[in-house]
């Protein structure tokens, strides 16, 4: 009996490195396959690296044709010009314009301001229609002369889009106090006797006439209109930031 017990105690102890070599193995397999894939994954890791590396390049030097891009185009945003490589800043020429007529200009812009948006109180509303057929009757006026005046305006830097805004104010003031303006036979009468050399020597008279009495009324709807827009400026709540 005490025998059989040893026996089944060394076949135990015989069984025990089995194990440990299973293991053993287990974990060579393991260390194994770790270093196969190693090398790929460091690869790959030094490819997502490269191609990251080479985005930001890609970026930096984008990112510097860019501005190198702008600020050439964008000279003109702060200088006006040079002189022998010396430049002049365009905050000087602002500055100059400024002092010489920035009232003039400033007092222009404000009165815009307050006819149109009294003619939008009033729900006046100038149609593109009716600002094309002012402009073409103005158009054929320097026609007539002999003049092209679509060259005219671009010669004194004007664009047709602010030509039109400036007949839109105009037709704005025509519709707000113009049509109580008119010019009487007597008026008209005076006038004509006034300029009797000038409309003797015009092929058509009877236009010249007209010419004339629409002068007149423009003279006395401008009248108006002074009158009119100092009121109007006077309850407007302006406020100068800039003294000119």
């Amino acid at each position: 009996m005490a025998t059989s017990k040893t026996t089944k105690t060394v076949k135990t102890t015989k069984k025990a490195p089995a194990r440990k070599t299973t293991s053993t193995a287990v974990k060579s397999s393991s260390i194994s396959m770790s270093s196969t894939s190693s090398p790929k994954t460091l690869s790959s890791m030094s490819n997502v690296f490269a191609d990251n590396n080479n985005r930001k390049i890609a970026l930096i030097i984008g990112g510097v044709l860019v501005v190198a891009v702008l600020a050439y185009l964008g000279r003109s945003l702060v200088f006006a010009g040079f002189v022998n490589k010396e430049p002049i800043s365009r905050l000087a020429v602002i500055q100059e314009l400024e002092a010489k007529g920035g009232k003039q200009v400033i007092d222009g812009i404000i009165a815009k301001k307050l006819v149109l948006q009294e003619a939008k109180k009033k729900n006046i509303v100038i149609s593109q229609k009716e600002i094309d057929a002012e402009y073409k009757k103005i158009e054929k006026q320097y026609t007539d002369l002999g003049q092209n005046f679509g060259e005219l305006l671009k010669s004194k830097g004007i664009t047709k889009a602010k030509f039109d805004e400036e007949i839109r104010v105009q037709l704005s003031i025509e519709k707000l106090i113009g049509k109580d303006v008119v010019v009487s036979d007597k008026e008209l009468e005076d006038a004509v006797t006034a300029n009797k050399e000038r409309i003797a020597a015009e092929k058509d008279q009877e236009a010249a006439k007209a010419v004339l009495k629409e002068q007149i009324r423009q003279d006395k709807l401008q009248a108006k209109y002074q009158t009119w827009i100092t009121e109007l400026r006077n309850k407007a709540k302006v406020q100068l930031l800039v003294n000119y």
